[in-house]
């Protein structure tokens, strides 16, 4: 996650009180909002990336660790994490986690948030926040991603395909581009004689 360095310190109080107030909890509890990762393999590797993140530097804003409550000491739990002063050579920043872990970096220019935004292997979806509408769009030209959102994020619809660039997918899948990657055009040249 960039934000910009006027907003770094708010946005950073703001994001770290939101990931604290998510309940971890059991699937069936209804006032649970997110429960454990698919396997013990899964959170094991989770929790590799935190000690990385730790170890190189990266300060930890909140979470890290497994939740406290002995209704959930048997399941894979990982505690929603939000490191601070994340560098892009970090191992949270170059690889995807797949977990309940986000990594904040701070920017300055439109041109180093895209810089670093695009200096990275993967390029399946980014999302733009600005008040600014004129400069989001500009930020979505340059962004190399395969679904762009601005003021939004994961808002999906069946009938628009999906995927990434780079390697976040070799193909698109939903809406009619998706199903015409399912198929091998050929084509039949006939001379009646």
């Amino acid at each position: 996650m960039y934000v910009q360095e006027k907003v770094y310190d708010r946005f950073v109080k703001a994001f770290v009180a939101a990931a604290e107030d998510i309940k971890v909890g059991l699937p069936a509890d209804k006032d649970t909002v997110m429960g454990p990762v698919v396997s013990a393999a899964q959170r094991d590797g989770i929790e590799r990336y935190i000690r990385s993140a730790l170890d190189e530097g990266a300060t930890l804003a909140t979470g890290g660790d497994r939740p406290a409550d002995p209704a959930l000491q048997n399941g894979f739990f990982v505690m929603p994490t939000v490191f601070t002063d994340v560098t892009e050579d970090m191992t949270i920043t170059r690889e995807e986690v797949f977990g309940p872990v986000v990594g904040i970096h701070r920017f300055t220019t439109d041109e180093q948030v895209l810089a670093a935004a695009n200096d990275s292997v993967f390029g399946l979806c980014a999302s733009v926040w600005t008040k600014d509408y004129a400069r989001g769009l500009r930020m979505v030209g340059e962004l190399q991603a395969g679904t762009v959102w601005i003021n939004q994020h994961m808002n999906l619809a069946p009938e628009t395909p999906w995927g990434g660039f780079k390697e976040s997918g070799l193909a698109k899948e939903g809406g009619v581009i998706g199903a015409e990657g399912y198929t091998q055009l050929k084509l039949v040249y006939l001379k009646h004689l």
